[in-house]
């Protein structure tokens, strides 16, 4: 009696440590949206320094208004920096706005009720390891391509920019 009661209490100090993990996993990956949100805000902020157009009344061409070099290696340059840039604001959208990869511990498998509570306390434990687990690696993933996508659009954002003002 005594060991089931130690097992209990070691299993809700266990399960409350994993739910405080949680919570710290999902508030990072919240932080991780945002953040994601104000690249892609930036991102739009300099395709409008970028590209906008030339004033009213002004006649351009298409090739002026894109700032695109004369020389063959400057329009080389500018696609690629442009292809770059074009990709890293796609991906951000589908970081912000694509489908959220995150696990509950309520959409995991309820099968394994019973009336023990040393048992209930041992299935939500295994719940919310298989939560922090899946949950630990989509974060890392996002972690990763977000950190690639803002190195993306930093370069890719300046070569075009020095680019423009080189024109």
């Amino acid at each position: 009696m005594a060991n089931l009661l130690s097992d209990i209490k070691s299993l809700k100090a266990i399960i409350t440590e994993q739910t405080r993990d949680y919570d710290y996993l999902k508030s990072i990956y919240d932080r991780m949206r945002a953040t994601a949100s104000i690249l892609l805000t930036a991102a739009f902020g300099v395709i409008a320094y970028l590209y906008y157009n030339a004033p009213l009344g002004q006649k351009t061409s298409i090739g002026q208004r894109l700032f695109v070099p004369s020389e063959d290696y400057g329009k080389v340059i500018y696609f690629i920096a442009g292809g770059f840039f074009i990709y890293g604001v796609f991906k951000l959208m589908l970081l912000v706005f694509g489908d959220n990869p995150w696990m509950t511990t309520y959409e995991n498998e309820k099968k394994d009720y019973s009336n023990d509570e040393a048992a209930n306390l041992q299935y939500i434990k295994k719940r919310y390891d298989k939560c922090l687990n899946f949950n630990g690696k989509k974060y890392e993933e996002r972690r990763v391509e977000l950190k690639f996508l803002f190195f993306c659009l930093l370069i890719s954002a300046i070569v075009l920019i020095v680019i423009k003002t080189l024109k």
